[in-house]
């Protein structure tokens, strides 16, 4: 009894918590608030010790929704211009390939991570998909949690950032601020930043 009621208050401090966070961020007008903004201050929280935690039982249910979501992004046209990607896949698939080949090299050799837990903190992908599959082969789930907030927090907060205050567009799907990029080197920006492997 004692140790359920210790749960509940750490998760409904965590959620809290991620609230406040996501609000500070949306208040600073800052980019992707409610999803930066409640993965630095849990990540603070965390960091400093508190008793922080997540509704493990709501996690199947949320990883059906994120499916979902993820699914339904395709669609019937997707592929129609393939062969016209085929050079931009390539070079994708490659530098995936290369990234990851070389971090977990670099966090299974210096960093002392196992092979799996190394694997999945080295692969770009979404962080949900990488932390349960990870968790599903045995790996250590709160460092492949660690890899991917970091990465996160460095790729996506600085793509955010640069296209909202830079080319000045909005990044929460509302109506970019100026008309169009500032010019070819703006368009060559968006271009590298929006194919970077995350």
């Amino acid at each position: 009894m004692i140790h359920a009621l210790k749960d509940h208050r750490a998760l409904i401090a965590t959620i809290a918590l991620g609230a406040s966070g996501g609000a500070l961020f949306y208040a600073l007008n800052l980019p992707l608030p409610w999803m930066l903004g409640a993965i630095i201050i849990t990540l603070i929280g965390t960091l400093a010790g508190w008793n922080l935690s997540g509704p493990e039982r709501a996690r199947p249910y949320v990883v059906a929704i994120i499916g979902v979501m993820l699914g339904s992004g395709f669609k019937p046209d997707t592929f129609d211009h393939l062969d016209q990607w085929a050079v931009s896949l390539a070079g994708l698939v490659l530098c995936v390939a290369i990234s990851a080949f070389v971090v977990h090299a670099y966090l299974h050799r210096i960093g002392g991570q196992s092979r799996v837990t190394a694997l999945f903190s080295a692969m770009p992908g979404g962080v949900v998909e990488m932390v349960e599959i990870g968790r599903a082969h045995g790996g250590d789930e709160k460092a492949i949690i660690l890899a991917h907030v970091w990465r996160i927090i460095l790729v996506i907060a600085a793509i955010a950032f640069w296209f909202r205050w830079v080319l000045g567009y909005e990044v929460d799907g509302m109506m970019p601020l100026s008309p169009e990029p500032n010019g070819p080197l703006d368009r060559h920006c968006q271009v590298v930043a929006t194919n970077l492997p995350l």
